[in-house]
């Protein structure tokens, strides 16, 4: 507490950051120096003529997080409360007011009273640029998401304030230029515009989270999801100039994406996001920029690893397979496979569960997203370059044991149509990559001499992204066809073994640096983390101590993000394919979907069906505001910087990929087509 007031010895920050912590994860704790906190609190507050000490929102932290647990230890004067309204409404940063709104909101017996004053004095003559204007927008945002009532009796005012006096203006004079990396690049430092924008959206989206009728939700959700679309296939242009700041771009459009996955943490707001709206969200793998990218994946795992979002979101980390950051795809990779090990302990310790099917039956949404891919084409050269994803897939989950699983829901496929965008062509997509997925799998098979077994019982696949083919005859005819041109088969086979050798070279490299190093355990767990086995423990020791064959199997899970796209062109082989009449073709796929809990506590199962609720559900939305911290304006993260790998650029239109195929040979022209 003093180091964090005097700054001695330049320990302020430090001091800062575990209070910080222990506010978080042991508020407890603070029980001794709450008082001292709000006593320091108060003497620092700001007011139109003062502004506060830059430290203060690190003490407004600690204070709103113990005040989520222990709000009767917060003083109730009148002097405290007129403090920290003070700071909702000239605190700097504004994150600082933030804060003070959730102390308000969850220790103030007069919240109702206290949330109306504020609403007023933040929405009575707003001006861009006026005194306190970012604390007055993050002010409505918090009140928008923990007093929704007294903050709708403004409603219309503080739409027009966040959506015309925002985020439709431009301010800040943009830079003209034809090069695409200059019209859309990242600042480590961000202007008060992009920061009153970035509140404006939250403003937007926090109406949705805090709206408690469902039947009337779409009206109010419909305009707020079509702009987030907006943002993030636009790369971030939100203005109908076209005049968007360049830098101003990848920060709302990488906002845009982490409300987005904000929302889908609940079910009935989850419904809203249809495939299309997916598919691009999901797209944003693919940001020419690291940092946005890096910070998107982060995201996305916490809230995976944490089962918060249902289970079709664990497809967007597959599309990585062209990545061309070593770090960011070797440490997806990593965690696919712990995700992929958690699934399967998961299962060994409760064989009625169906939770480790999740990773599996997640491939039929993968050749779903991948059909609907803006760089697909049926050429011989790009279903090899196509087959990079399959095979990063298989790399990360596939086993002995469940591959015939993984292999059935590639037949499946072909007995389906598109139902996010009915059409012959998306219909012919989905057929191509069926049959390139059997022939990516029986290689992979054929490398690890394992064997596919026939599958007895039924695969249904998503109702949403599939439909049936109700004529036989035409499924008939579709399973008989072979839809891969000349060219594919050899070149399939040449990836899956450069994958294989790229992969052991990698683990010599790891075992050799670890023992260079002298620490025995790290290749233990390199080999551990990765691999998830099907067969008893005996045949694990086995597979570390047998060369070749046994050893390529546990090795074949390392993913190298040093492999380079390969094509070749040899003759196409022909593939049988298993009939099947399933009255339940349309129904959603059961068997690999297991539980998730949404934010509001349902816990949901692959049916969408309600089987239980959390008990712990009060406060979850200040819980849910503190545990995303480091999505606030000025994130306290360090990003990292896309030095140690030359970005590739944009994607090109089709001719100038064509162009650049002919000129730069096989694998120079897919860096940058499939960025």
């Amino acid at each position: 507490m003093e180091y964090s007031r005097t700054d001695e010895k330049s320990l302020a920050g430090t001091a800062h950051e575990l209070l910080r912590d222990i506010s978080t994860r042991m508020p407890e704790v603070l029980k001794a120096h709450i008082q001292e906190i709000c006593m320091s609190l108060q003497d620092e507050a700001p007011n139109e003529k003062k502004s506060n000490d830059p430290g203060a929102v690190d003490n407004l932290k600690a204070c709103a997080s113990f005040a989520s647990k222990y709000a009767k230890e917060i003083p109730q004067d009148r002097k405290f409360v007129q403090a920290m309204t003070n700071f909702a409404l000239y605190g700097t940063p504004a994150e600082a007011a933030k804060h003070a709104v959730t102390i308000i909101m969850t220790a103030s017996e007069k919240k109702e009273m206290l949330a109306r004053e504020l609403v007023g004095k933040c929405v009575k003559g707003f001006e861009y640029g006026g005194e306190g204007f970012l604390s007055r927008l993050a002010t409505l945002s918090q009140l928008m998401l923990l007093s929704p009532d007294q903050v709708n009796q403004e409603g219309d005012a503080v739409s027009d304030i966040a959506i015309q006096d925002i985020l439709l203006q431009v301010r800040t004079p943009s830079t003209l230029s034809e090069d695409p990396l200059v019209e859309y690049s990242w600042s480590t430092s961000i202007d008060e515009e992009c920061e009153a924008k970035c509140w404006a959206l939250k403003i937007l989206v926090n109406r949705i989270r805090s709206h408690s009728e469902p039947d009337t939700l779409s009206e109010f959700a419909d305009p707020v999801y079509k702009v987030l679309s907006n943002l993030v296939s636009n790369h971030g242009e939100c203005s109908p100039s076209k005049s968007t700041p360049a830098t101003h771009k990848p920060r709302l459009r990488l906002l845009a994406t982490r409300l987005f996955l904000k929302l889908c943490l609940k079910k009935h707001t989850d419904a809203l996001l249809t495939p299309t709206a997916f598919n691009a969200l999901a797209l944003v793998a693919f940001d020419p920029l690291l940092p946005v990218r890096s910070s998107y994946f982060q995201r996305l795992k916490k809230y995976l690893g944490r089962q918060k979002l249902p289970q079709r979101f664990f497809t967007i980390p597959f599309l990585l397979a062209f990545e061309p950051n070593t770090a960011l795809k070797s440490e997806t990779a990593t965690w696919i496979r712990s995700r992929a090990n958690f699934f399967f302990e998961v299962k060994t310790q409760q064989p009625t569960s169906k939770a480790n099917m999740v990773m599996e039956s997640v491939f039929a949404r993968l050749l779903s997203l991948l059909a609907h891919h803006p760089d697909y084409d049926a050429t011989a050269a790009d279903l090899v370059d196509f087959a990079r994803y399959i095979v990063f897939y298989l790399q990360s989950v596939a086993t002995e044991d469940n591959l015939s699983l993984i292999f059935n829901i590639a037949q499946r496929v072909k007995q389906m149509r598109d139902a996010i965008t009915p059409s012959p062509t998306y219909d012919d997509n989905l057929y191509h990559l069926s049959d390139l997925a059997q022939l990516t799998i029986r290689k992979f098979e054929d490398a690890h001499n394992w064997s596919i077994q026939t599958m007895p019982g039924k695969v249904r696949l998503p109702t949403s992204l599939f439909t049936e083919v109700r004529d036989h005859e035409e499924a008939q005819q579709i399973a008989e066809k072979n839809y891969l041109p000349e060219g594919v088969e050899e070149g399939v086979e040449g990836l899956v073994r450069t994958s294989m050798r790229n992969a052991r070279s990698q683990g010599k490299k790891r075992r050799s640096e670890a023992h260079e190093n002298g620490d025995e355990r790290v290749p233990k767990r390199a080999k551990q983390l990765p691999i998830r086995k099907g067969p008893p423990k005996e045949k694990k020791i086995k597979a570390t101590k047998t060369p070749k064959k046994t050893k390529r199997k546990s090795e074949d899970g390392e993913v190298t993000s040093s492999e380079r796209r390969k094509s070749g062109r040899v003759h196409a082989s022909g593939g049988k394919y298993a009939e099947r009449d399933d009255e339940e073709d349309d129904e959603e796929m059961v068997e690999g979907v297991a539980a998730w809990r949404y934010e509001g506590g349902e816990v949901v199962n692959g049916d969408g069906d309600v089987i239980g609720e959390d008990d712990e559900v009060d406060g979850d939305r200040d819980l849910q505001e503190e545990e995303d911290e480091e999505e606030d304006v000025e994130e306290k993260e360090e990003t990292p910087e896309p030095e140690p790998e030359p970005e590739p650029t944009p994607k090109p239109s089709p001719n100038a990929k064509k162009a650049a195929s002919a000129g730069a040979g096989k694998g120079g022209k897919k860096a940058s087509r499939k960025r």
